[in-house]
């Protein structure tokens, strides 16, 4: 929901300083706007697939298998930039603004697989061993964003 709600937020203004502390020029404003035109909802597609496998008494294997591919993913994007990749802000510190609108440019893949070994012994005791590799790709930068934290 913070995505959609920026718009409404408060319009930021950079200024630059020089070395001296003078500023470099006038502030700029960074807005947000969501078009009139209709938005599409995003969409993911997952597949997975998992085995387990008993190998010997008591020793059982598993692999498992995720893909997941995001499309029509919300984004703000400089339509007076073109060129510039999709991100979710500006660049923070950035020395000029934008006014920036939601798309649908978005694009995200995930893909992990895993593998595990377990075995029991004597029915009480037990070892097991995993690896799991992930690998995440998107086409637009994610800014985390910080809670606010009060001081008491």
């Amino acid at each position: 929901m913070n995505l959609l709600g920026r718009p409404l937020d408060q319009t930021a203004f950079t200024t630059v300083y020089q070395a001296e502390g003078a500023p470099a020029g006038p502030a700029v404003a960074t807005t947000f706007a969501i078009p009139i035109a209709s938005l599409l909802l995003p969409r993911a597609t997952n597949w997975n697939a998992g085995v387990d496998h008993q190998l010997f008494p008591k020793v059982f294997v598993a692999a498992k298998y995720l893909r997941r591919r995001g499309t029509d993913g919300f984004v703000f994007v400089n339509p007076l930039a073109p060129d510039a990749p999709p991100s979710l802000l500006p660049v923070p510190g950035g020395a000029s603004g934008g006014n920036f609108e939601l798309t649908n440019l978005r694009r995200d893949d995930y893909d992990s697989a895993q593998i595990s070994v377990h075995q029991t012994f004597s029915g009480q005791f037990e070892w097991s061993a995993a690896y799991s590799y992930a690998s995440a790709i998107s086409n637009a930068l994610v800014i985390p964003i910080l809670p606010n934290r009060s001081r008491c």
